[in-house]
């Protein structure tokens, strides 16, 4: 969850092709942790990757770089760990700079980051060029459009919606609410609300959100179901959403759609293949996180 739920898909596949482009990006590594069994020197340190280091602002560069908004809580989903996810990048990137060095020992790579991110590219771009099925041109148009069947919400276009929400100043009960909200319909829904003291309200959305708080439409987008429910917490309370009706539309297939999709899907590939060349690389450079000083380093 993230920035992506409350664009529109156009905007949505956008951001994922800027970020086809990016080095370390969403797509994790298999990484083996172990909590406290590294000699690492100085406190920011908080994994090694054989003999190199991850520190925490290495971590905390890899976290969203726009304000995305507090996560969409789903009932019986688990949240997602933006900390954790930027901390898996890190140790991918460190991986697969330390395997551009080892395949060309001779290079002058600068010590700076700028180097460091150009042994990174280099990898990438060789993985690319040798691996079959990484380029978009590769991908047939019955490829894409089976693709695109499985992931039609990436690229639909939502019109409008209709939402009921409650909002609870006390996160744990706003939680409880939620997990009770799943399956009631409207009259049932403000009812749950009315038991938990909540504040409630209905909207009617545009295609841009607007019509609401701009926590309702964030949830309302995100889950994207007529009866589904879902819950954001920010600073000052809890929103629990119900969508009561949402109207979305698939673009016509053609050539621009195929072109994004090819794009989407290629860069779902690569970072599958390089999740898979990271955990491979495990085996020369063991990864190891200091849980307590992660721990320490985030919120």
């Amino acid at each position: 969850m993230g920035l992506a739920e409350l664009l529109t898909s156009r905007q949505a596949v956008g951001l994922a092709l800027i970020a086809a482009t990016t080095l370390g990006l969403a797509a994790s590594t298999s990484c083996t942790y172990a909590a406290g069994k590294s000699a690492m020197n100085g406190h920011d340190v908080v994994a090694t990757v054989g003999t190199a280091q991850v520190t925490a602002a290495e971590v905390r560069a890899r976290l969203p770089a726009e304000d995305t908004g507090p996560p969409v809580v789903r009932p019986g989903v688990a949240a997602p760990d933006a900390w954790r996810e930027a901390l898996r990048r890190a140790i991918r990137d460190e991986l697969l700079s330390l395997e551009a060095a080892a395949r060309d020992p001779g290079a002058d790579w600068a010590p700076d980051p700028a180097g460091r991110a150009a042994r990174i590219r280099v990898v990438v771009d060789q993985e690319r060029r040798d691996t079959p099925g990484l380029r978009p041109s590769e991908i047939t148009d019955a490829e894409a459009r089976a693709w695109l069947t499985r992931n039609h919400r990436l690229f639909d276009e939502i019109e409008g919606a209709h939402a009921t929400w409650a909002a609870l100043v006390d996160a744990g009960r706003a939680r409880a609410m939620l997990d009770a909200a799943v399956g009631l319909d409207q009259a049932g829904f403000l009812a749950l609300a009315d038991e938990y003291g909540a504040g409630t309200g209905s909207a009617t959305l545009d295609d841009s959100g607007g019509g609401a708080d701009a926590n309702v439409a964030r949830v309302a987008f995100a889950v994207r179901a007529a009866g589904s429910v879902g819950m954001v917490t920010d600073e000052d309370r809890s929103w629990i959403v119900r969508v009561d009706g949402i109207e979305v539309s698939t673009p016509p297939w053609n050539d621009g759609l195929a072109g994004r999709v090819r794009a989407a899907m290629a860069w779902e590939r690569e970072q599958a293949h390089l999740d898979s060349l990271a955990s491979r690389l495990e085996s020369r450079w063991p990864v190891v996180v200091d849980e307590q000083r992660f721990a320490a380093s985030r919120p």
